[in-house]
């Protein structure tokens, strides 16, 4: 049989059928199939769901902290230069207090100025941390005001040591680090006295630190005498 033929005969056969078992998934073995995926796409997704919350509390910590940190850092430099400018007297409660400081301040037409400003710390309605900052003068020009709000601030509790108006003791300077007892007070409000306080005790959070005045301005030791006078 020539070539040609065995190839005609070859292209005219018919392909039979598979007669062997080619069964396919049954709907038992379907529904159990779809029911394990959905289970490990559920582990999956839990997995995911806490990594992502984890990470997420570890950012929004760092980021309280940072933000703690920012406050401490303002709260210590203010607290440090606050000084008697102007007759600007220092003024405190348990949660605000006002003072005069030397703030460096950028002006267009000057440049950057040294210039007495007052200065506010205190929470608003909101409970929110805010700081005002206003410079003391009667130059249109150098008009300027400031105010940050740190956010959210759930404990900020403030007291001032200082020596009483009617106490006798010697006055320390608080530049060589003496102590701070017995010989200074601790209270709870500045009533707005000639001389600033010592120092400032600050309860920011949880979070408690001691700020000292740098420039300390020791009570006069005539005041009660005038004020007695003056009655």
């Amino acid at each position: 049989m020539s070539w040609c033929m065995k190839i005609k005969r070859m292209l005219s056969k018919k392909h039979r059928p598979c007669h062997k078992s080619c069964a396919g998934l049954t709907l038992i073995e379907l529904i159990i199939a779809i029911s394990l995926s959905a289970v490990i796409m559920t582990a999956c997704a839990i997995c995911v769901s806490t990594v992502v919350k984890g990470w997420g509390y570890v950012r929004l910590r760092d980021t309280s902290e940072l933000a703690q940190a920012r406050v401490v850092s303002v709260l210590q430099r203010d607290i440090a230069s606050a000084v008697l400018l102007n007759e600007t007297l220092f003024e405190g409660s348990s949660s605000s207090m006002s003072f005069s400081r030397l703030s460096q301040i950028y002006f267009a037409d000057y440049g950057v100025l040294t210039i007495p400003c007052h200065v506010e710390w205190s929470r608003n309605a909101a409970g929110n941390l805010i700081r005002k900052e206003t410079t003391i003068t009667d130059i249109p020009s150098l008009k300027y005001e400031n105010e940050i709000d740190f956010g959210k601030c759930t404990t900020f509790l403030l007291r001032y040591a200082g020596v009483p108006l009617s106490a006798e003791t010697p006055k320390p300077n608080p530049l060589l680090q003496a102590p701070l007892k017995p010989t200074y007070e601790w209270q709870s409000e500045w009533p707005r006295l000639q001389y600033y306080p010592a120092a400032v005790q600050v309860q920011l959070e949880d979070f408690q630190f001691l700020a000292r005045v740098m420039v300390y301005s020791a009570p006069d030791s005539q005041a009660p005498k005038k004020e007695a006078e003056n009655e």
